[in-house]
């Protein structure tokens, strides 16, 4: 019995000197040049776009088998005049390869350093975030070409016509099926993002951009917090931002559910008669529709200084020329704390108690009130406004104040 367990430890000894010999080998012959063109190469295939590695490349092993590329950028298509969409300090990802035997793409946490990208409309209307394939490359380049699922199309003619494409059906099937894919996290740090319209010269900024979140995948909601800071022109617009929310994503539509959204932070500007930041906290639930750029959000509480508010968003063409719409609702409030924000004069003992119901539809280029129905103290304002253009000063108005 003795010798038999002294041989078996032996053996364990042995198979872990083997694998760290291995190991060793492994990470000592590492060319990164070789690994540098298999990478470019296969982003290319894939998106139709360079990407530049211009630092080392780095790998491991144990416990999961992980990369990490240091100086890298993605260019833009042409038809822009920046270079790069992306450029970022490092980058680096882990996948478990017991977990890919089983068939199970299980990556560990995707790290993001120092990173920036910009989303552009050019003059054109073209959009750098549209991504092209190159299918020629793509056809000869794939990682399952030896052994995996092109051999298995390759071997399929045997069976006739008939069975070939149905091994090519399952073959894609597989390739394309996510719901065994989980991330262990996503790691985002002092990194920006901006978007660009150039045909209506606006601008939209996050800048120190941080990203936290677990546990994700297709199948269930996982945990996503972010904090940033907001720039905006067209309207002018400065906050510092703090956001979490339960994520579900809806892969085939691009549809991401948001619950349990909570947003918190300070707004600096929004407007010349704020004159000190105005902290404000919502909560409430929405959903993200990337594929038509539309942000939804229902019953919606806000906190601004003093006063709380429920409100409703539907936002679309986000990227392009956006337009809001809903509807803002406050009941019995006292916000005399709030106006204390704003440069605003009044009399001591005002704004103790307002009532608002008001629908309402506006863009960076116009504004509209439909149904304005305010109670501000003993004053009552109700009717609607029409600002159609920004840039000319008329506007139609029909308002009728009792007891002013």
């Amino acid at each position: 019995m003795n010798k038999i367990l002294k041989v078996s430890l032996w053996l364990i000894v042995g198979i872990i000197i083997l694998g760290a010999l291995t190991v060793g080998y492994v990470v000592y012959t590492f060319n990164s040049d070789k690994y540098k063109s298999i990478i470019t190469q296969a982003v290319y295939a894939q998106t139709g776009r360079k990407l530049h590695i211009n630092g080392e490349i780095s790998v491991s092993l144990f416990p999961r088998l992980g990369i990490k590329v240091n100086a890298v950028s993605l260019d833009n298509p042409q038809g822009f005049d920046q270079k790069s969409m992306l450029e970022a300090k490092s980058a680096q990802m882990s996948l478990n390869l017991i977990s890919l035997l089983r068939g199970h793409y299980d990556f560990g946490k995707l790290v993001l350093k120092d990173a920036q990208i910009e989303f552009i409309t050019n003059q054109n209307g073209q959009e750098n975030w549209q991504f092209h394939p190159n299918k020629k490359r793509a056809s000869t380049q794939s990682s399952f070409s030896k052994g995996g699922h092109l051999s298995t199309i390759k071997k399929a003619g045997k069976n006739g016509k008939n069975g070939k494409v149905e091994k090519i059906k399952k073959a894609q099937s597989t390739l394309s099926d996510y719901s065994g894919l989980t991330v262990s996290g996503i790691e985002i740090d002092h990194s920006k993002f901006e978007w660009l319209n150039e045909q209506e010269n606006k601008r939209f900024s996050l800048s120190d951009v941080s990203v936290d979140s677990s546990g994700i995948g297709f199948n269930h909601a996982f945990p996503l917090a972010v904090s940033f800071r907001v720039l905006n022109t067209r309207p002018a617009i400065a906050a510092d931002l703090k956001a979490k929310a339960d994520i579900k994503i809806n892969e085939k539509d691009s549809i991401y559910q948001l619950h349990g959204l909570t947003i918190s932070g300070n707004l600096e500007r929004s407007t010349a008669l704020l004159k000190k930041p105005l902290p404000f906290h919502m909560l409430g639930q929405g959903v993200w529709n990337a594929k038509k750029q539309q942000l939804v959000l229902d019953k919606v509480n806000v906190d601004l200084a003093d006063l709380h508010a429920l409100f409703s968003l539907n936002a679309s063409q986000l990227f392009q020329t956006p337009v809001y719409r809903g509807m803002v609702a406050l009941n019995d409030q006292n916000i005399s704390e709030l106006v204390s924000y704003f440069r605003i004069r009044h009399q001591d003992g005002m704004f103790k108690k307002i009532d608002v119901t008001m629908p309402y539809e506006f863009s960076s280029k116009y504004l509209k009130l439909p149904r304005v129905d305010v109670t501000i103290d003993q004053s009552h304002l109700k009717g609607s406004l029409n600002w159609a253009d920004f840039d000319r000063p008329e506007y139609n108005y029909n308002l009728a104040v009792n007891k002013l």
